[in-house]
């Protein structure tokens, strides 16, 4: 089964920890995937990485807006499927899961649709 990793500063790394974990189906107690486990020092990489795209190499700040609005959707839309992903697995209560993973998609839709990039 292939590992599930992290996006980091254009990369899918492994966590620096080098561990991973794996989730389960509840029903049959099948392993849906093997996700990587972040660290502290994977975190203050990621937000490394967004604070160097955003004031130095200005990638994301100077991005048309259009193109910023598509990906930001694509994630919500992947944050959308981890919802029935997480639904599947034991780990996390159905309740926390779906509100947090929903809020977070569709504060994400929220927010395009107030910068007028809504409708894609």
């Amino acid at each position: 089964m292939e590992l599930q990793k992290m996006f980091i500063d254009g990369s899918w790394v492994e966590g620096s920890g080098g561990k991973s974990a794996p989730t389960y189906n509840p029903a049959n107690g099948e392993i849906l995937a093997m996700m990587t486990e972040g660290t502290e020092e994977d975190v203050k990489k990621a937000v490394a990485a967004a604070k160097k795209s955003f004031y130095e190499t200005r990638e994301w700040r100077d991005m048309d807006a259009q193109v910023r609005s598509d990906m930001i959707l694509k994630i919500a839309s992947a944050l959308g499927k981890d919802v029935s992903m997480k639904l599947n697995d034991k780990e996390e209560p159905m309740s926390h899961v779906y509100s947090l993973r929903m809020y977070d998609t569709e504060l994400m839709r929220f927010s395009m649709e107030k910068q007028g990039l809504s409708g894609l």
